[in-house]
């Protein structure tokens, strides 16, 4: 019986229903094989490296001080700088290029599944079967075919191109095999010439990879036939062992839908991958955005990736953690609705061409101008959706009365056609109670270029061009892009409904300017543009019978209009925090005519987790009113640095400390085990000559081509004998062995590309430092203070998603049912389970739960640390409650957190962590015994949150964000301090570290600043790190540890001694 067949049948007692019942996402068992060596489940992990990146820490960082993980540091040290190496490589072409946390954590969890998968197939899959049996037992049992195989399931637009890039590089690393071909399979010509470019631009062109689209190649068995027409090789003729690249891996992978060409795609992929013999059996990497929904039809496939998949972002992650643009969905069922929901849709565009015109404002968010995206299930039939919707447009375009009408009609039901609507409600801002005559015009002005039929013209074999007859001048408005672009030009004439004009050969192609031309409003299509298709302007889109079954075609199509550049090229929409015009331009707005699947697709994304109830949780303003308690904090300008870094060896010099005998691995090197009882610092004189120190640093130059640096080889020299390594005693003294030089010119190299960063960083930072000025604290405009719009007004809230689970309670609830019809449960143990199942918050539907909560958001209470949303109240804090991430009780005066709990919510602004939690219940434990003392009873404390990467910022290369701003006041005299709870098991931020501590010597002459770094890691633990601390060395350093009892008193002695 074939692997896909036996997917099909009883496994282990459970129904193939099961597969129906439980989300994807929660059955994927190499992802938490490997994440639980790296001690927590995927989703808890990618949320910690995205506040390690946000803080400007390093994403190894996040995962060395991890407790419970198993796998060791040396190996994660290792697999981080291959990661490194290869991204370095990478970017040598691609100076904006730098992975994110997700990207990072996809290469890393490869690199342990092709680490595991050389050091020992066979231990390798026993681990993997040990993990299916209990933690999956629904999928099949583990074979050797299923680790030649992995599975990238990430989001259009979320990197995953460059992250094939950086795969094939660590396959040919890892050497698994010499492969005989590497193929990089697409399905069409326009995908294959996309990834020919892009394999350029990493400089990966020359990396004997075979860029072919998978209809060149047939299977050559008695059953089969040689396809018609085009360029053909049997995959006969490819022995293997091949090394595949699948791009768009959905393709042949959907089920009772899938046509006979996709079956035929898929065997050839296997008869690819397999090879001519067992011995040539290759391996495969698989990228698409819709292996959930191809999963969700079919249990052999679920089966199949659910045991390879390395990578889960994929919409449902890739939305819920900011990416992308949000979405707005509106679907008429029946034709005849078509006109009222797509008026609906170019009511909205025509907002959204509003809102660009403020060119400084696109430009800073790097928006683009915005384009409809129209799509049709048909082109050339009798009943034609393509025509339909040239249809519409053209009347929008011809008649101002009726399209005014429309726009009417929009404003006034609109309130009625919510219930169709996925997302938030649709509103139309100031253009609501505008002139409907007068908004039409500007309308047919903005987007048609004027008032006018629409007029087609033939311009190629596949586009078709259209301009308004009343436009001012003889621009394009609009492209048809279709595969008999001929027939039907020629089939609308015959029905007469549009006007067609002569073609026009000299046009060229409009689809090839369509990202740079703005004229070009509107792309019409079928299926054509589907795949291998990028662009960053698609805010709108219009359907008609597309997705009307079940597949990935409209996935892959709303894939492509989620993507999203964001500020700074970090992909991450702007949030409420942005201008209104920002937050329309990173929406996208999909209004379809009987695209029933889109409703579909909406499930399936609630299925796998994206799809949450919104709920918002007042909170309480201190009283009295925060404007009104005089607290000053600090407040920067928007002046750029450009100036020019001279870097100063006396404070630039670096200092990298090893850890374990091993922390830079060069080329796939291992490392022996030595002592680590002494150690000492070891000089990089000599471990490069002057002009390879010179080299390194001219390389530093090109990769930061932005950061004007004064370089001479006499400055980098210098800089160089600042620059130390520690290390084991001995570690680095056999100058004769080839692998130690090797290894010492590496470290060499590192520590003057981080002397130079740490130049262009004090630069930078002591700018930025002399621009902040003490300024009043206010409420309004102050991201500190969550502002939430809730029904259209701005209140203080927090934005809570919750999850509904019912699907999960069902799924359990018949899981014990059958497991008592079968005998394997007591009916009284049943009866308990089903009890414990209804009670369970980490079960049942959070959403519900959170609805209850909220009755109670105006009764205050000290402490409520029970699941979802375990908070506390602290008077001093400027707003109330504070969230906590984990369920926790109060014991002793402490305060104990359970664990890495999955509390089914997600809250904005993100709940407080252990360390944060820890500190603002010592600080309240503290306030609320001392404060009448005679110490502090003139004394006031205020405390508040500063958020991540919206708060105060302290430049220290990607940006410092400390955790709280306290402030100490007495009469009209105050100091402010900034407090950094932080974790220093496994990593010493000694930037971070240095900089609080010396905010005393740059506090301005009218507010005195202080900075403290509290940690809840052992003394002993810090030592292992830094032998030479001790109380007082930590102290000099302003660390203080969270354990001692009287960490508190320390900070506010030292504020209330710096009162002026």
């Amino acid at each position: 019986m074939s692997p896909r067949a036996a997917a099909r049948t009883l496994q282990h007692g459970v129904s193939v229903n099961a597969y129906k019942q439980r989300p994807f996402a929660r059955s994927l068992v190499l992802l938490e094989h490997l994440t639980d060596q790296l001690g927590g489940r995927y989703g808890e992990l990618l949320r910690r490296l995205s506040e390690s990146a946000a803080e400007g820490g390093g994403f190894i960082d996040a995962l060395l001080s991890r407790a419970g993980r198993t796998l060791p540091d040396a190996k994660l040290r290792q697999y981080d700088a291959n990661i490194r190496r290869h991204a370095a490589r990478i970017a040598q072409n691609r100076p904006e290029f730098r992975l994110t946390y997700f990207q990072w954590l996809a290469a890393l969890l490869t690199e342990m599944a092709l680490d595991a998968l050389k050091s020992g197939a066979d231990a390798w899959l026993r681990a993997l079967e040990a993990r299916r049996q209990t933690f999956a037992p629904l999928l099949s049992q583990y074979t050797a075919q299923d680790l030649r195989k992995l599975a990238c399931f990430m989001a259009t637009g979320s990197g995953k191109t460059l992250l094939l890039h950086l795969n094939l590089l660590q396959f040919l690393d890892y050497k698994l095999f010499e492969p005989d071909n590497i193929l990089l399979l697409t399905p069409n010509e326009a995908l294959s010439a996309q990834h020919r470019a892009e394999l350029d631009q990493s400089g990966l062109g020359g990396a004997s990879v075979r860029v072919v689209e998978i209809t060149k190649f047939y299977v050559d068995s008695v059953d089969s036939r040689r396809p018609k027409k085009g360029e053909s090789e049997p995959v006969s003729r490819f022995e293997g062992p091949n090394l595949l690249l699948v791009d768009e891996g959905h393709q042949g992978g959907t089920s009772k839908t899938e046509t006979e060409g996709e079956r035929r795609w898929r065997a050839i992929r296997e008869a690819l991958a397999e090879g001519n013999t067992p011995e040539n059996r290759g391996f495969v990497f698989e990228y698409s955005a819709t292996f959930a929904q191809m999963a969700a039809g079919d249990p052999a496939l679920y089966d199949e990736y659910a045991k390879c998949v390395v990578a889960d972002f994929g919409y449902a992650r890739f939305h819920g953690d900011g990416y992308g643009k949000d979405f707005r969905i509106l679907n008429a069922k029946a034709r005849d609705g078509a006109d009222l929901t797509l008026s609906a849709g170019l009511l909205s565009f025509y907002r959204q061409v509003l809102a660009a015109d403020d060119a400084a404002l696109v430009a800073d968010y790097r928006l683009a101008s915005p384009l409809w995206v129209a799509l049709g299930k048909s082109v050339t039939a009798d009943e034609s959706d393509v025509a339909a919707l040239l249809e519409f447009l053209d009347h929008a375009s011809r008649d101002p009365v009726w399209l005014a009408t429309q726009f009417e009609r929009v404003r006034r039901d609109v309130a009625l056609t919510q219930g169709a609507l996925e997302g938030d409600p649709l509103e139309f801002g100031v253009l609501k109670d505008a002139d409907a005559r007068a908004l039409a015009a500007d309308a047919q002005r903005r987007l048609f270029g004027g008032a006018g039929r629409l007029r087609l013209h033939l311009l190629s074999d596949s586009e078709v061009g259209l301009r308004s007859t009343g436009a001012v001048d003889d621009r394009y408005c609009a492209l048809v892009f279709v595969g008999e672009a001929g027939k039907f030009v020629e089939q609308a004439r015959r029905a007469g409904k549009l006007d067609v004009g002569e073609p026009d050969k000299l046009a060229g192609s409009l689809f090839a300017r369509i990202e740079s031309d703005a004229n070009l409003r509107f792309l019409i299509g079928a299926k054509k543009f589907v795949l291998g298709w990028s662009s960053w302007r698609v805010s709108a889109m219009a359907l008609m019978n597309v997705g009307k079954d079940a597949g990935s075609e409209i996935v892959q199509m709303f894939g492509r209009g989620v993507r999203l550049r964001g500020k700074g090229m970090t992909l991450k929409r702007a949030g409420n925090a942005a201008p209104e015009s920002v937050r329309l331009l990173e929406t996208l707005y999909v209004f379809g005519v009987r695209a029933d699947y889109l409703q579909a697709f909406v499930e399936t994304l609630r299925h796998e987790g994206v799809a949450r109830a919104v709920h918002f949780w007042p909170l309480r303003e201190h009283a009295p009113p925060v404007d009104s308690l005089g607290l000053m904090t600090l407040a920067g300008d928007d002046v750029e640095f450009d100036g020019i870094v001279l870097p100063d060896p006396a404070r630039d010099g670096a200092r990298i400390a090893l850890d374990g005998g091993l922390s830079l691995t060069v080329g796939m090197a291992g490392a022996a085990a030595v002592g680590t009882t002494s150690r000492q610092d070891y000089p990089i004189v000599g471990w490069l000559d002057d002009a390879e120190l010179y080299g390194v640093a001219l390389e530093w130059r090109r990769r930061n081509p932005t950061v004007r640096i004064s370089l001479s080889p006499g400055l980098v020299t210098t800089l160089a004998t600042e620059c130390k390594v520690e290390a084991n005693v001995g570690e680095m003294d056999d100058d004769t062995d080839p692998a130690t030089a090797l290894r010492c010119a590496a470290l060499a190299a590192v520590c003057v590309t981080r002397a130079l960063d740490n130049a262009a960083n004090r630069s930078q930072r002591e700018f930025y430092a002399a621009r902040m000025k003490p300024t009043p604290l206010r409420v309004a405009g102050n991201p500190n203070f969550p502002s939430q719009d809730v029904d259209g007004q701005s209140m203080l809230a927090v934005r809570i998603e919750a999850e509904t689970r019912e699907d999960l309670v069902k799924e359990f609830r018949e899981r014990i049912e059958a497991m008592q019809r079968g005998g394997l449960l007591r009916p009284e143990t049943a009866a308990q389970m089903l009890a414990l199942l209804t009670d369970n918050l980490g079960v049942g539907d959070v959403s519900a739960r959170v609805q209850e909560l909220l009755k109670l958001a105006t009764v205050e209470s000290a402490y409520d640390g029970t699941a979802p949303l375990s908070r506390f109240y602290f008077d001093q804090h400027l707003y109330a409650p504070l969230f906590v991430e984990q369920p926790f009780v109060e014991r002793n005066g402490q305060l104990a957190l359970f664990g890495n709990a999955e509390s089914g919510v997600r809250l904005n602004p993100p709940a407080l962590n252990e360390g944060e939690a820890r500190f603002v219940h010592d600080l309240r434990s503290f306030w609320q015994a001392e404060c009448k003392q005679p110490d502090w009873s003139d004394c006031e404390i205020f405390l508040l949150r500063n958020q991540s990467r919206t708060g105060l910022m302290f430049f220290t290369g990607a940006g410092f964000y400390p955790d709280f701003l306290l402030w100490l006041k007495r009469g009209d005299k105050q100091v402010l301090c900034f407090v950094e709870p932080k974790g220093l098991g496994r990593q010493w931020p000694e930037e971070k570290i240095k900089l609080l501590a010396s905010l005393a010597t740059q506090s301005p002459s009218d507010l005195p600043l202080r900075g403290f770094t509290v940690t809840s890691t052992q003394l002993a633990e810090i030592r292992s790190m830094r032998p030479e601390a001790d109380a007082a060395w930590l102290a000099q350093r302003h660390v203080l540890l969270q354990d001692d009892p009287g960490h508190i008193r320390v900070i506010l002695t030292a504020l209330r001694q710096a009162l002026p």
